[in-house]
């Protein structure tokens, strides 16, 4: 079983208080920028988001994960994250963070249709795409509708409709791995997290391996070791897949040419972008805006 991630130097856990009666808090219009939240945290309530407008990245554990207006987000306790918009922009969102044993039994269920451990993980993709999965959507904009409103009877109308919510999310994408998973075994990245914020904030830039050891306090060979150890993969790669995922953004809100698009995005040339791009997403870039299949 996944474990709470300890707070280490850059990374907090954020405690959101609700009330005892109605253990939901919900931000309707949130903003996001393309500045990176201050640190990586954790929250003590399950967060569900719809997002709005706009598009971006989420960086969650060792996963760097786009979204785009319409698609849906689910983080637990479990993960360490932080968000931003695609440069240059900003995208709004609707926030849900709630207690589902408290918000919900014994109100309608005695059998809860979660468990955090199943919503976590390497294995588990954090954001999920609106044009693949209308039914949370629908969901979400009607959470939205109740809580603007808040007409006689929302709470009870809210807490249905995330019970509905959580019980489509179980049948749909749990994940029940089995071995444990691998990120249980990990180092907690508290180490490494000044590469990670660099990475985040400066991927468009050219950030050498060398800067990335000093600014942790480390040699390149123990960076790499501790690295490794803390998000199953190099830092080189951690870095590209940032590079990919906000291009992946931009894609999806700029009208760039696909060279721009690469230098903005940190690629030295159109050819490792190209290279880059494909083997993450199995598309060339200019196939992918255009919305071909793979």
């Amino acid at each position: 079983m996944l474990s709470v991630p300890p707070a280490g130097p850059g990374m907090i856990h954020s405690h959101i208080a609700v009330d005892v009666e109605f253990p939901l808090h919900f931000q309707l219009n949130g903003e996001r920028t393309d500045r990176p939240i201050d640190v990586f945290h954790t929250h003590n309530l399950l967060e569900i988001g719809l997002c709005l407008t706009g598009a971006g990245i989420f960086h969650v554990g060792g996963k760097v994960l786009p979204f785009q207006a319409g698609d849906v987000s689910v983080l637990t306790p479990l993960e360490w994250h932080r968000s931003q918009s695609a440069r240059g922009t900003i995208c709004t969102w609707a926030w849900f963070f709630f207690d589902p044993a408290r918000l919900l039994v014994p109100a309608f269920t005695r059998t809860l249709p979660y468990a955090p451990e199943d919503f976590a993980g390497p294995g588990f993709a954090n954001v999920m795409r609106g044009a693949d999965h209308p039914e949370l959507v629908v969901l979400l904009q009607e959470l939205v509708r109740e809580g603007h409103a808040k007409a006689d009877g929302y709470r009870d109308n809210m807490r249905a409709l995330l019970l509905m919510l959580l019980q489509r999310l179980r049948r749909r994408f749990t994940v029940k791995p089995a071995a444990p998973p691998a990120a249980a075994t990990r180092e907690t990245p508290s180490r490494v997290l000044p590469a990670l914020d660099a990475m985040a904030r400066r991927y468009h830039e050219s950030l050498g391996i060398n800067e990335l050891a000093r600014q942790c306090g480390m040699s390149v060979r123990t960076f790499q070791l501790h690295f490794r150890r803390a998000m199953g993969q190099t830092p080189q790669s951690y870095l590209i897949q940032c590079r990919v995922q906000a291009a992946i953004a931009l894609l999806r809100t700029s009208e760039l040419s696909v060279t721009d698009l690469a230098f903005e995005c940190g690629f030295g040339s159109l050819s490792s972008f190209n290279r880059a791009f494909r083997t993450h997403t199995g598309r060339k870039p200019s196939a992918f805006r255009k919305g071909e299949a793979p």
